[in-house]
């Protein structure tokens, strides 16, 4: 098509001699078959009987080539003519997007193989019917795609590709080194559906959280190929743990997402983010709620060392810190205030375990109740202040006593009594009985019949009777140890003289008074410790008695 072609025609007279000389009337028509086209030949006399005919036809098709001498066909005439194509040009070249996987000239959904289809015409636009084009493609953008090629062998070519990145990109079409019709042609990657194990979740709200604080984690969805999806997906956030908490959702665009959630009670909860039944990412994840800050009203005190004691021995009970929602805190470093009120000035010890509980120990010499005052940053903690009884320690027959008529003068031959009283070592008089007092008596005779009765509160009545007049010593102690007094020597008559006894009866009790006055003035040293002691030697003074601060 195209070309200008020749025909050599030879002329012979009725016998078939060759004729030697020109100048015959010869006229040639190229007409196609279906008469649409018609084209005159040209025609060379070369006078010497030959004759040169030419034609040049566009359109590819069958055509019959008509030659007349003197108005008649010649031998054979029409004869039946092929036009053929001729090479393929690149601005009659034509792409077709049709696609089973959509139109591969428009756009293309990324990880999804796209295509579509080159027919090959020549510059007169027929299409061309035999392959063998140098055809070229490539898809440029953020990063370049091969196109794959695929030749028929018949004028139409079958281009391929795949993207993996989302994004717009030139598609360039070649024939040798020219654009086809049309090229470059804009294409849309679009993003494949999510893909749960590409997402990426970040945030506290999947690992740490304290309890009542609110907490936040992040979603960006992804597809396959990394791509941000750029459509809500439909996701699913799922939290369990030892309470059910609400869960709050905000779309930003993009496949980001941003979740809130906020638990009261501490432990470990966990959290799942799922898109139809798939986790996203590497979840389920476990997110630990811990306790708030503290909150004294919560905080609570346990042990006998607030309820009762003994004196002189060391009083134990701990502080549990919590937080505003009742959870048991697991730091420490909270200053807890202790002051301790009572009969008699203590000051209590606080050793931070770091842990959330403080182990709390004091003592007390003098028995009583104690009123014992828990704060933090000048709040009471839950139950302060509490009451402890401090009750008197075992009987120290060293510091008790024993008093009467019975231990100074009696009357022969009537019952005489004196009363024993059970003290520990702190000068605390006992309130219960029990204590096992044994009284001798001997001098002028032998009494082996007094009676000792426990009144049940730390005093004992003795009773004895004496049948001779004379001098009786009484000895009185438990397993062996005897009061401090003993022996009591004691005037037995038949008339008694009585302001003898009751001179020795006060000689006595100004000597037992100066005995306690001096007693008290050691428990209270006792019970004071070294706290003079440290203020020295640290050249700064301490904590107010009574109250221990860490």
């Amino acid at each position: 098509a195209g070309t200008p072609t020749s025909v050599l025609l030879e002329s012979n007279d009725h016998y078939g001699n060759v004729v030697t000389k020109g100048g015959a009337e010869l006229e040639g028509t190229l007409v196609s078959v279906d008469g649409k086209s018609l084209h005159t030949c040209n025609i060379d006399d070369h006078n010497d009987g030959t004759y040169t005919l030419y034609y040049e036809a566009e359109k590819m098709g069958d055509y019959f080539l008509a030659v007349r001498m003197e108005g008649q066909h010649i031998h054979e005439s029409p004869f039946l003519v092929f036009i053929d194509h001729t090479d393929s040009d690149p601005q009659h070249c034509i792409a077709d997007g049709r696609h089973d996987s959509g139109d591969g000239l428009k756009s293309c959904v990324v990880g999804v193989e796209t295509g579509f289809v080159l027919v090959c015409a020549d510059r007169f636009g027929n299409k061309c019917s035999v392959g063998g084009d140098e055809i070229s493609a490539e898809l440029r953008g953020a990063k370049n795609v091969t196109v794959e090629v695929l030749d028929h062998q018949d004028g139409h070519y079958t281009l391929s590709y795949t993207a993996i990145w989302a994004g717009l990109y030139k598609l360039h079409v070649l024939l040798g080194d020219d654009d086809v019709y049309g090229s470059p042609f804009a294409i849309v990657a679009e993003t494949a559906g999510i893909h749960p194990p590409s997402c990426y979740v970040h945030g506290t709200g999947i690992y740490a959280c304290e309890a009542g604080v609110e907490a936040q984690f992040h979603v960006q969805t992804k597809d396959k190929f990394d791509n941000v999806r750029p459509e809500e997906d439909e996701l699913e956030v799922k939290i369990s743990g030892p309470e059910k908490v609400a869960i709050l959702r905000r779309y930003l665009g993009d496949g980001q997402y941003d979740f809130f959630w906020t638990a009261n009670t501490a432990g470990q909860y966990e959290v799942d983010i799922q898109n139809k039944g798939v986790s996203l990412a590497t979840a389920p994840y476990s997110a630990n709620v811990g306790p708030g800050k503290v909150f004294p009203i919560n905080c609570v005190a346990e042990g006998s060392g607030i309820k009762e004691g003994v004196a002189g021995e060391t009083q134990v009970f701990s502080i549990q810190s919590k937080d505003m929602y009742g959870n048991k805190r697991t730091t420490g470093g909270d200053r807890f205030v202790i002051s301790i009120s009572g009969p008699s000035s203590c000051e209590a010890k606080i050793r931070d375990k770091d842990d959330g509980s403080y182990a709390c120990t004091w003592s007390a010499m003098i028995k009583g109740t104690y009123w014992i005052q828990i704060s933090l940053n000048g709040d009471d903690i839950s139950g302060s202040p509490y009451f402890c009884e401090i009750f008197p320690a075992d009987v120290d027959v060293a510091n008790c006593t024993a008093e009467g008529m019975g231990l100074l003068a009696i009357k022969t031959g009537q019952l005489s009594r004196f009363t024993i009283h059970s003290v520990d070592r702190f000068g605390n008089h006992l309130d219960k009985g029990g204590d096992p007092w044994e009284v001798k008596i001997d001098g002028m005779e032998v009494i082996d019949d007094a009676e000792v009765h426990d009144e049940r509160d730390g005093t004992y009545t003795v009773t004895y009777k004496s049948d001779m007049k004379g001098n009786l010593q009484v000895m009185i102690g438990i397993r062996g140890r005897d009061l401090p007094d003993c022996p009591f020597d004691v005037i037995s008559d038949v008339k008694l003289r009585r302001k003898e006894a009751l001179k020795r009866l006060e000689e006595k009790r100004s000597l037992k008074a100066k005995k306690g006055r001096k007693k008290q003035v050691e428990v209270e040293e006792s019970s004071s410790g070294s706290s003079g002691e440290e203020e020295e030697e640290g050249n700064a003074p301490g904590p107010s008695r009574g109250q221990k601060v860490v």
